[in-house]
């Protein structure tokens, strides 16, 4: 059985941001999701509030159809914005662009030899 070159400590930050890209596809997965099913009920509600609105014979009945459709939109688009916004922070929220410990990045710039002796003169 060969061994692996790497130490343990890069297998597990390995591991660490193998887990991140998982939990951050699955995410990805779940915002396209509930945003094509938000986009195909605003298609669906928009068809509908299009055939109401062509079968109205006079302006006061449009303007009712009008005002209850627009009623159910606002409704309806707050609680899908709310949301997708959630959705969309989680998102952003994956973890990946946490800072790595100093002994996982290796020395800071001024630790190292060449940069030391460059300041030294």
């Amino acid at each position: 059985m060969a061994q692996s070159s790497r130490p343990i400590a890069d297998l597990m930050q390995t591991d660490t941001l193998v887990e991140g890209c998982s939990r951050l596809s699955e995410q990805v997965e779940t915002y396209n999701k509930a945003l094509i099913a938000s986009l195909r009920e605003a298609s669906n509600t928009g068809w509908d509030f299009v055939g109401r609105l062509s079968r109205c014979r006079d302006p006061f009945e449009a303007g009712r159809v009008c005002d209850e459709w627009l009623g159910a939109q606002h409704a309806l688009m707050l609680g899908e914005g709310r949301r997708l916004s959630e959705l969309f922070l989680a998102l952003c929220d994956t973890g990946l662009g946490a800072p790595i410990p100093r002994t996982a990045r290796g020395p800071a710039p001024a630790e190292r030899p060449d940069r030391a002796a460059a300041a030294a003169e």
